[in-house]
């Protein structure tokens, strides 16, 4: 009974600690891994402030679900974040070693795997954030992008899980401007891919993004970025990092 109540008190300290942090943060990046190579410094200090605000914070979860974006775009609104931007392939699409279940059970899962992981590093005085807040450490090999393509596809284009829960959330926060992001891939995953498992998460991005009234960010629509600017089979190389920051302000500036 004490163990219980230990655990639940520590995680409404995590919990109010990363609303704390969130009222101070002007623009909230949600995403996997994907994400953190996109924007390597957590604080995002390489966005132009007059576009993004003086404090942004990037949160890139490795191996990151729906309901974990979902979990921290909901307490990023609740704190008042003006602008939450979110990678959208975790939300319309799962990859091959991932579960293709949903629901009541998916979210009280999340929910257990956050309190526990908030609880054991409030007890190592690490940050509530995990890795999601730190920077890049290492860019995948060569033979480690092959081994992810094999491990990773084909994907799985399944669509939200929890689209009412997104409407709900966008809806009840019209002070939050929300923007769904499609990151690029490497030409070899899209052939792992195919086109017509491409075709179909381009359209459920989109279908994603009109259901919940949010703005969608296609960062390569005509799927032609160059290797240069990848690093593994999706993540980002720091010369694909640059661009990504430079066409993500870009297309917000144009719709300002």
């Amino acid at each position: 009974m004490f163990a219980a109540l230990t655990v639940f008190v520590l995680s409404r300290v995590g919990e109010h600690r990363k609303m704390e942090r969130l009222i101070t943060t002007d623009t909230l990046m949600l995403g996997t891994s994907l994400m953190r190579f996109a924007v390597p410094d957590p604080q995002a200090q390489s966005l132009p402030p007059s576009v993004v605000g003086p404090h942004a914070l990037r949160l890139g979860f490795s191996r990151g679900s729906e309901e974990r974006l979902l979990h921290f775009a909901t307490i990023g609104a609740k704190a008042g974040v003006p602008r939450i931007i979110l990678e959208v392939n975790p939300i319309v699409a799962r990859f091959a070693d991932q579960p293709s279940s949903c629901g009541v059970a998916g979210r009280a899962a999340e929910k257990w795997r956050t309190t526990r992981q908030s609880t054991r590093r409030l007890v190592m005085g690490r940050s509530v954030f995990g890795d999601a807040a730190t920077g890049v450490d290492t860019y995948p090999t060569g033979a480690l992008v092959q081994a992810n393509i094999a491990r990773l596809y084909p994907l799985q284009v399944l669509g939200p899980c929890y689209l009412e829960a997104w409407q709900d959330l966008v809806s009840r926060h019209p002070d939050t401007q929300f923007i769904f992001v499609v990151m690029p891939r490497r030409d070899v995953a899209y052939e792992a891919i195919g086109k017509k498992a491409m075709a179909a998460f381009d359209a459920a991005s989109r279908s994603f993004a009109e259901a919940t009234g949010a703005a969608l960010f296609v960062v390569d629509p005509a799927h032609k970025w160059q290797t240069q600017f990848f690093a593994g089979q999706a993540h980002l190389s720091p010369a694909g990092a640059e661009k990504f920051q430079t066409d993500l302000i870009h297309w917000i500036e144009r719709r300002q």
